[in-house]
This record gives C-alpha cells, structure tokens and sequence, in this order.
C-alpha cells in the first residue's frame, strides 16, 4: 500500500506494544533488503523510530507513516488509512468476559481512528475460538474470511 501511496497512514494494533513492534520491524526489513521498496527507506530527517516511522516520500503529516499501538493503550492519538489488528485477544487480555468485553468496546474504537476516506479499512488477523472477541465482526458487517 505504501508503494502505491506513500501519503498512506498504517496503523498495527496487537495484544502488546512488543507484538505490534515485531511487526512494523519487519515491514522496516522489507523496505531495506527489498530493491523495489528501497526508495521507501525512512531519510535521515524523517520519523524512525522502533514502534514507528515515516517513508520517504511522505510528507509531514501529525501520524507517521506505520505505527504500532497495542490495543489497551491510546488507540485514539493517531489517525489511519488502513489498520491492520494482529492478534489483538491473547489468553493474558481475555481470560473472562468482562475483558473479552473490553477489547469488544476497544475494537469499535478502531473505526474512529480510520481517516474518512472511501478506501479507509481495518483488518483483523487472528484466532477464531468459540468464545472470541472476532465473533462481534460478522455483527458488525464486516466481511470474515476463515
């Protein structure tokens, strides 16, 4: 996505800021070994940092180009084109209901992040279990792939 547009805004959201991080380690890898993304490679006077970054050939904006939130911190303090949610439900954050319930509410949250742009979407990756906090996606008319 940032190869076709750089101005794109990426947000990872993951159970911890550590799995979120790990992830936005590897797109950085991507754009150093890869040729065809190398002109994407942060300049020095750009944003690069372990849990964010900017590409080259963004342009100042308030949120970076790829960030990484876990998805019990401060989901809100950036806005994003596309947010991609890796495994935000872990046994440690969804043990009962009541948590269960909170990283429900804390997904609705995701959509107020999106800028309003008519390509604007989030991706959920993650595992389907009986009691998943991913079975509140299909209620929200969101398309599931399995």
């Amino acid at each position: 996505m940032l190869y076709r547009n750089p101005q794109y805004r990426i947000m990872v959201v993951a159970a911890t800021k550590r799995r979120a991080e790990l992830f936005i380690m590897f797109v950085r890898r991507l754009l150093i070994e890869f040729p065809l993304l190398s002109h994407l490679k942060p300049k020095h006077s750009q944003l690069d940092y372990l849990g964010m970054f900017d590409v080259a050939q963004a342009l100042a904006d308030q949120s970076p180009s790829v960030k990484a939130v876990d998805i019990l911190g401060q989901l809100t303090s950036s806005r994003a084109d596309f947010i991609i949610s890796d495994d935000i439900e872990i046994p440690n954050n969804s043990a009962t209901q009541a948590a269960r319930d909170k990283i429900s509410e804390l997904m609705k949250e995701l959509d107020a992040v999106l800028k309003p742009l008519s390509d604007a979407h989030i991706i959920y990756l993650g595992t389907k279990t009986e009691m998943t906090v991913y079975n509140s996606i299909a209620e929200r008319s969101c398309k599931v792939r399995i």
